[in-house]
């Protein structure tokens, strides 16, 4: 983005074939956007942000960092891994982060697991103390008790392998 003298604000946006060192030399060099067709919601969300103030991710007054699993989210940003699949404001289930730091989510949309970067997600306004959102939208092998059963019957299988 590039501001001038009358506080226009110019974005370059290239369409197609057509690419940046083929705009006018005054706008050639600025930073922009290429548009196709497998990222329009990504492009859409990209232009909106720059013209909205956004948060710094406070939620509840507090600063918010990593989920626990179980957890509900909602998809409140996009990029081009997400947008084929989702959209703003889509729930996902929490599961677990892996180790490169992306949110493994089950997700009621698709029906399956997905892997998100963790800033395309934010803390779902939802307060599921009884679970029945869970066992209304999360298959058993997903849900986390079910999960944490599974670990914990592995690992007394192993240690018992072990101990004979």
């Amino acid at each position: 983005m590039k501001k001038n003298a009358s506080n226009l604000t110019i974005l370059p946006l290239v369409i197609g074939d057509f690419s940046f060192h083929e705009m006018p030399p005054e706008i050639a060099k600025t930073n922009g956007l290429k548009l196709d067709v497998y990222n329009i919601k990504t492009i859409a969300f990209t232009i909106s942000s720059y013209f909205t103030k956004q948060e710094d991710l406070i939620f509840n007054g507090r600063r918010w960092c990593y989920p626990k699993p179980g957890d509900w989210l909602k998809v409140c940003k996009m990029d081009e891994w997400t947008e084929s699949n989702f959209n703003i404001g889509d729930l996902v289930y929490f599961i677990r982060i892996s180790p490169l730091g992306l949110f493994e989510c089950y997700a009621p949309k698709t029906e399956d697991l997905f892997w998100f970067y963790s800033e395309n997600l934010c803390p779902a306004e939802i307060v599921d103390e009884n679970r029945e959102l869970e066992r209304a939208k999360v298959p058993k092998q997903y849900r986390i008790l079910n999960r944490l059963i599974r670990e914990l019957n592995y690992e007394r299988t192993q240690s018992k392998k072990l101990a004979t």
